[in-house]
């Protein structure tokens, strides 16, 4: 057998050529991971770190969401445009008949009386044709030989500020009122105002009026079992009139256990009805009294609440489940 003896000069160059292919591949795979890619070299399967471009994710990022804003509010539909423009114009009325007492010391007796020293004409006219606003306070005879600033100067004696000053009728589907307060709020209410669930929402932000000063009174006592005095029991009356009803509402008694319930001055036309409870649930049966006839004085004595049960039959004898 031929021995084989290696020449150092080819051992040199086989090892320069070994060194020179090891180096070439380290390169290779620190190039490879830096891009994302598997690396020859690694014995394990690596996760590519760049994005995935064949998926395209039209989610806009939170920063170009927040540069783009909420998405715009559709566009007002003709009804609620005439209507916005509506409320806009009674804002501008108020004002202007706020500052024409103020100078005058009453309401005019026309709208048009606020035209030119006081408002400008195009807010007395409403976008929809043959609509406008009705004046509630103005200063002309209505009715009993009232003003109508005299009768709803009593109702807002009672109501208090939450009463209509202006009224725009034949809203959405014609039923709708848009109402603007004497205190300056805007509500709608169907045609009767007086009790509407949104007339009495407004009436628990603004509070009743302190009630009347002028006509008959009715003074109400309220005891508790052993007779005592009640104090701050809401005693609510209902039935009052003057040219138009009075509200049902609450009086609170005195450290006595008295109110008085004014009755208005129109007797004859009242058919009083009181009824008396506490916070903190003691109550007395209700008291009615003959039309035209309120009492001067009406008493009541408080004892606990009591839960009863029972069911509601029709006169036909059948059950009445949607009381």
């Amino acid at each position: 057998m031929r021995e084989f003896l290696l020449n150092p000069r080819r051992v040199a160059v086989l090892v320069s050529g070994a060194a020179l292919v090891t180096l070439l591949w380290l390169w290779i795979g620190n190039k490879t991971q830096e891009e994302g890619i598997m690396s020859p070299l690694s014995s394990s399967r690596s996760v590519s770190i760049l994005p995935d471009q064949s998926k395209k994710d039209s989610t806009p990022a939170p920063a170009l969401a927040e540069e783009l804003g909420p998405e715009p509010d559709p566009p007002l539909t003709e009804a609620e445009r005439h209507k916005q423009i509506d409320g806009e114009n009674m804002v501008q009325i108020h004002r202007a008949l706020m500052q024409f007492k103020e100078d005058t010391g009453h309401f005019p007796a026309d709208l048009k009386d606020l035209i030119p020293d006081y408002l400008d004409a195009e807010h007395l006219h409403s976008p929809r044709e043959g609509e406008g606003y009705n004046f509630e306070f103005r200063n002309t005879v209505f009715r009993d030989g009232r003003t109508w600033e005299e009768i709803k100067e009593v109702q807002r004696a009672e109501w208090g500020d939450v009463i209509p000053i202006l009224r725009s009728f034949n809203h959405d589907d014609g039923s709708i009122v848009l109402n603007m307060s004497y205190g300056g709020r805007l509500y709608e209410t169907l045609m009767n105002w007086e009790w509407d669930p949104n007339t009495l929402d407004v009436v628990d932000q603004l509070g009743w009026g302190p009630g009347l000063t002028v006509g008959e009174f009715t003074e109400v006592t309220v005891t508790d079992a052993k007779g005592d005095p009640v104090a701050d029991a809401d005693v609510w009356a209902s039935g009052r009139h003057y040219s138009f009803d009075l509200p049902d509402r609450p009086y609170k008694t005195d450290a006595n256990g008295r109110v008085q319930i004014p009755i208005g001055v129109d007797l004859d036309r009242t058919n009083l009805a009181l009824r008396v409870h506490t916070a903190d649930g003691l109550v007395a049966p209700s008291q009615r009294f003959p039309d035209g006839a309120p009492p001067n004085q009406a008493s009541f004595t408080l004892t606990e609440s009591q839960e009863i049960g029972g069911v509601a039959l029709s006169e036909a004898g059948d059950l009445i489940t949607d009381t």
